[in-house]
């Protein structure tokens, strides 16, 4: 009795998939080359991004404590700064500009353990000048709010010493209480700095994104891939083409 039972007409060994390889040399070569040069061709002409970052100094008092903090919570100027201010001065900008968008993205963040608010985009150098116009723009405009309450802070404080004072020469006698508080309130007088902009879309050393390396890698893989699946779409469609031929005869 013969064991031996044949193998279905449908079924692929591995024999048959390296001789479908092999076959499709030309197209595996041809598709692996075409991903290579897009690859090349996206290098080429991708233009170099980098990262425009802003600072900005929040203004600072001396606390009660005589530590020297922000005359207000970063985390307040940088709310306020993301929900109104940039909002605000990003659509002044695109109507002066005639623009309907932004061809950048501007993002806002507080700089943990400072007392520093950041503006940061990342964009092609083709944009440079844009992006400091508008960063300065919004910058500007959050000093210009903090400046109003450092006015109303000084005024406040300067009202408070001069009442001090004013109670210490009436009564001709130094009390101890009014003149720490005095001091106290002079102190804060001299530390009460302005908020100020520390630094306008400073450019980064180095371009940003993906490496030409790491772009050719993803490239030789990918390649490969395709090659692969293209030998085999193309037998596919031989056979079929092969088995219409055999049925229309």
């Amino acid at each position: 009795m013969n064991n031996q039972t044949s193998r279905p007409d449908d079924e692929i060994s591995l024999v048959d998939l390296a001789l479908i390889l092999v076959r499709q040399w030309k197209l595996m070569l041809g598709v692996f080359l075409a991903v290579i040069l897009l690859a090349v061709v996206y290098l080429v002409f991708q233009p170099d991004t980098y990262t425009y970052t802003s600072l900005y100094d929040i203004a600072e008092v001396e606390d009660d404590e005589g530590d020297i903090a922000g005359l207000e919570d970063p985390n307040a100027v940088l709310t306020r700064l993301r929900t109104q201010t940039l909002p605000a001065e990003v659509r002044t900008y695109l109507e002066n500009e005639g623009l309907d968008t932004l061809p950048f993205e501007i993002r806002a963040n507080y700089v943990e353990g400072t007392r520093l608010i950041s503006l940061t985009t990342q964009s092609a150098e083709a944009n440079a000048e844009a992006i400091e116009s508008l960063h300065q723009q919004v910058f500007e405009a959050v000093a210009e709010s903090q400046q109003a309450l450092v006015e109303r802070t000084r005024n406040s404080l300067q009202t408070r010493l001069e009442g001090i004072q004013t109670a210490i020469s009436e009564t001709g006698i130094a009390d101890e209480r009014l003149t720490e508080a005095a001091r106290e309130y002079d102190n804060r007088l001299s530390s009460l700095t302005e908020g100020n902009i520390s630094q306008v879309a400073s450019r980064s050393l180095e371009a940003q994104g993906a490496s030409a390396g790491l772009v050719i890698g993803l490239a030789v893989v990918l390649g490969m891939i395709m090659a692969v699946m293209a030998a085999f779409l193309r037998h596919f469609m031989m056979a079929v083409r092969a088995s219409l031929r055999e049925e229309s005869n």
